[in-house]
């Protein structure tokens, strides 16, 4: 279970800020423009004077009209965000606080497992000292590419993994005590002296 606590970072208000600080500035500006333009107007006296600033204070207010609802828009952006902000973090916690029992369990599961596996590498090294390195590295190196059983008995004649035939000289080696590979499928076999062929299936772990 991923950890969902924290707070949402998919969120950012930093661009709006800027962006509304951007306009909070050309609007500033304007405001002091359109202030200027009508006090140009009030002291103009020809009338074709009086046409110009007349157009640049009804273009002012235009910018101004236009930037303020610009601004309007960016305050509903950035109201509706950390609406959503707030719902998600609540939803959040809901669900991390429903996780809580789950997460306990697997806690503990987890901590059982990682014992039960330190148990048998435990057991598994005590064996092994018994075992040459040559042939524990085969074992290693097979059962890491087989990803489970790597050492089967043989079966009367033959394989005990693929029932393949087994040569008559391995065999005699295997009579001695010696460890053999199937050409096959590659496991290692060992041979059960004086034991029946039925009973001959049982496996071997290091």
């Amino acid at each position: 279970l991923p950890d969902m606590a924290g707070p949402i970072t998919f969120f950012t208000g930093d661009p709006l800020i800027r962006l509304n600080r951007d306009l909070a500035a050309r609007l500033d500006e304007h405001r002091r423009l359109h202030e200027r333009n009508v006090a140009q107007l009030d002291q103009v006296k020809k009338v074709r004077d009086a046409t110009a600033a007349t157009s640049q204070i009804e273009m002012a207010r235009r910018m101004l009209a236009q930037e303020e609802s610009e601004m309007q828009a960016i305050d509903r952006r950035r109201d509706a965000l950390r609406e959503a902000i707030g719902t998600h973090e609540a939803r959040i916690g809901e669900v991390t606080e429903a996780q809580q029992p789950a997460r306990a369990a697997i806690a503990e599961a987890r901590g059982t497992i990682q014992t039960r596996i330190s148990e048998a590498l435990g057991k598994r090294d005590v064996r092994a000292r018994d075992v040459a390195s040559g042939l524990l590295f085969r074992y290693d190196r097979i059962s890491r590419r087989a990803r489970g059983r790597a050492v089967f008995a043989v079966q009367g004649l033959s394989c005990g993994n693929c029932d393949t035939a087994i040569p008559l000289q391995r065999r005699n080696g295997m009579l001695a005590g010696r460890i053999e590979v199937c050409e096959a499928c590659g496991v290692l076999l060992y041979l059960l002296p004086d034991a029946p062929a039925a009973d001959a299936a049982t496996s071997v772990s290091l």
